[in-house]
């Protein structure tokens, strides 16, 4: 998957894509892959005073997937924020067969 990653594609799901250019709001843009290797990378001081605040006020949970209708409210509340390919659904988004 990481040489997949490194050649520009993306994961939604259990998909693969890649695209060379987006049509968003009626009109064509080109698609630029960064690509930022994190190891040995050190966050500037506005970065590290936010992770700092946010670590006071949110908690990180590691763990299997476990979608609830309060989960799936949430997502379908907050999705008309993002613009580009969606899924309609969190159980779509972490389904194992690809839609």
């Amino acid at each position: 998957m990481d040489e997949y990653l490194a050649r520009g594609w993306f994961r939604t799901g259990q998909g693969m894509f890649r695209f060379r250019t987006m049509y968003l709001e009626g009109s064509l843009y080109p698609v630029v892959n960064i690509r930022l290797r994190l190891y040995g990378h050190q966050p500037g001081k506005s970065i590290r005073r936010l992770l700092r605040k946010n670590r006071s006020l949110f908690r990180t949970e590691t763990g299997p997937v476990c979608l609830t209708p309060e989960k799936e409210a949430l997502f379908q509340l907050q999705k008309s924020r993002f613009k580009g390919f969606l899924p309609p659904s969190l159980g779509d988004f972490f389904s194992d067969t690809p839609k």
